[in-house]
């Protein structure tokens, strides 16, 4: 049986006049550009951020601030969640982290909060970082393998126009201790820092972790901060700061050194690779863990110190600390190159 010229070349529903040429008078028109649409290429503008403050961005600078990078929106793949956008900015900035759970990603310099891996954002027509005044925050969690190298920006030029001082004043276990960053003779314990390279979420941890690098002392990272000199007791680590604490030099933040003695596990231990682990009793820690330990070390070992040892997971045992793959995080080391240079330089 002879089959129709429809069924050989046209599928189901298709529609032949569809494919007529315009009756006279009347034209077949494409869809229109939309309007308002941007004639020069629109840009994601970013900072990245360490744990301890801002690094200059690898990527293309935005002409703006060297402390400022961009990413052309349409170098960013769909679908535009924040999960993609993180995974565009980290390859744009060399850094290791294809799975994205290595950075968190902040709205805003000030964002108190990171955005969700699953949030969609609207790229194209500029809602986040759409200008190089307000640009995103790409925090990378663990040490920046090149941060040395990447130089770091000095207080004065956190931005092109200034942020606010965050004031703090800094003890010792027995009494107040000068500041690198004193401003004024008759208050040495009292220092100041630029608001803008505390990376966010601006809580307790970060501020802390922003005073012990521009101070040089790595031990006020992990001490103890108290909102005011009445406060009876100090911030956990995770307490969002609003930004009212610290806003006048009358009513500084105070950051107190930690309490070492025996037995007080609070001096944290930092391991490059898995220690040895001579006995069964001896903790079977991970290349990059850290433990807290009192610092006090015992005689088990014929070679390097051993120390009694909690994880994060309240296990207790004892750790060989090799000095060649291991570091006490509160004890200084050598600074950064540039930490305290007077402009945002490229290394």
């Amino acid at each position: 049986m002879a089959t129709s010229h429809t069924d050989l070349r046209s599928p189901p529903g298709y529609d032949e006049s569809l494919e007529a040429s315009p009756s006279k008078g009347s034209e077949r028109t494409s869809p229109e550009k939309p309007k308002g649409e941007p004639l020069s290429p629109r840009y994601v503008y970013y900072c990245v951020y360490g744990l301890d403050g801002p690094i200059l961005p690898r990527g293309e600078l935005s002409g703006y601030h060297p402390s400022i990078g961009r990413i052309k929106a349409t170098s960013i793949p769909p679908p535009h969640t924040v999960a993609s956008l993180k995974r565009a900015l980290a390859q744009a900035e060399k850094l290791p982290d294809p799975d994205g759970a290595l950075t968190a990603l902040y709205q805003t310099k000030g964002a108190r909060a990171a955005m969700a891996a699953s949030e969609r954002v609207t790229i194209t027509t500029g809602d986040i970082g759409a200008t190089p005044q307000t640009p995103m925050a790409l925090v990378f969690l663990p040490e920046v393998p090149d941060a040395r190298s990447r130089g770091t920006c000095d207080d004065e030029f956190a931005s092109s126009e200034a942020s606010p001082w965050l004031y703090y004043r800094l003890y010792t276990r027995d009494g107040e201790a000068s500041s690198t960053r004193a401003f004024d003779t008759a208050e040495p314990a009292l220092g100041r820092i630029r608001r803008d390279l505390i990376s966010p979420p601006r809580n307790a941890a970060s501020i802390m972790r922003r005073i012990a690098k521009v101070e040089g002392k790595a031990i006020y990272a992990w001490g103890d901060l108290f909102t005011d000199m009445s406060a009876d007791r100090a911030q956990s680590g995770f307490e969002i700061m609003t930004d009212a604490f610290g806003a006048a030099e009358s009513d500084p933040i105070m950051i107190v050194q930690p309490e070492r003695r025996a037995g007080l596990h609070n001096r944290p231990l930092w391991f490059r690779s898995p220690p040895e682990k001579p006995y069964s009793w001896f903790l079977g820690t991970v290349a990059g863990e850290i433990v807290l330990t009192d610092g006090v070390p015992a005689q088990y070992h014929p070679y390097n110190p051993d120390y009694t040892a909690v994880r994060q997971n309240g296990q207790m045992g004892r750790v060989i600390a090799d000095p060649r793959t291991t570091r006490f995080l509160d004890e200084d080391s050598a600074p950064a190159p540039n930490a305290d240079s007077n402009s945002c330089t490229l290394q």
